[in-house]
């Protein structure tokens, strides 16, 4: 079997639930099935938006660009998680700051 049959499977079996609820139980399914739960993302991973240590640097370094948008426009602010190019840019030069400073993540990111 595939992981697509498994996935319509698992589907089938949640006929006449909310999806969007269903996440966890599929997870679960999923893990019974064999499967293996992805890795958890490394803390200086260019997709890993929620390692505080990176995100608290990057928020300063992000208020801290000068804004190059059309006049009359302001700099949007810092949203958690987004993935705005300034956003990633900030991330980018945290992480860059917390390596070369040695960081040791104390907790595992995910």
């Amino acid at each position: 079997m595939s992981l697509e049959d498994d996935l319509n499977k698992i589907r089938d079996s949640l006929r006449g639930f909310d999806y969007a609820g269903c996440t966890r139980h599929i997870a679960q399914a999923l893990e019974a099935m064999g499967y293996a739960k992805p890795a958890p993302l490394a803390w200086d991973a260019n997709s890993n938006r929620r390692y505080e240590p990176v995100e608290s640097r990057a928020k300063e370094i992000y208020d801290a660009f000068e804004y190059d948008g059309p006049a009359g426009t302001s700099k949007p602010k810092w949203a958690e998680g987004g993935n705005g190019l300034k956003q990633d840019e900030a991330r980018f030069l945290a992480r860059a700051e917390l390596r070369q400073a040695g960081h040791q993540p104390s907790y595992a990111a995910s």
